[in-house]
């Protein structure tokens, strides 16, 4: 279950509105139904304050969130190896953002890597 939809439950058991939630978060009524429909996260700041609002533990929120569970990544190719592992635990563990934050990177590093492979082979071509 995402965590919107875990949000979204809580508050429906605890028989508040929307809005009602905002409130007590100090949050737009919008945003809380951004976070229901997993438009959006919510912040750390916003977690910490549901985790108190409703009384649980950071795991009811959290657990359904993984798509993969940390347990589960050497089923992602025969053999992984360690630095692929803490790639992959701290990719996980990031929220939305910094994913996209560190896919960037990434991409960034990528790119840096194939020009700099280009640039080596036609220096290897024109000194021929």
């Amino acid at each position: 279950m995402q965590i919107g939809h875990v949000i979204a439950q809580l508050r429906t058991e605890k028989g508040i509105s929307q809005k009602k939630l905002a409130e007590e978060l100090h949050v737009s009524p919008g945003l809380v139904g951004m976070w229901e429909t997993n438009k959006r996260l919510p912040s750390i700041d916003c977690l910490i304050s549901l985790i108190d609002y409703f009384k649980i533990s950071a795991d009811v929120l959290l657990d359904g969130e993984r798509k993969i569970k940390p347990s589960e990544y050497s089923s992602l190719k025969p053999a992984i190896d360690s630095d692929e592992k803490k790639l992959l635990d701290t990719f996980y563990q990031l929220d939305i953002d910094g994913k996209d934050i560190l896919i960037g990177e990434a991409k960034k590093l990528l790119r840096g890597q194939r020009s700099e492979e280009k640039r080596r082979i036609n220096t290897l071509q024109n000194a021929q």
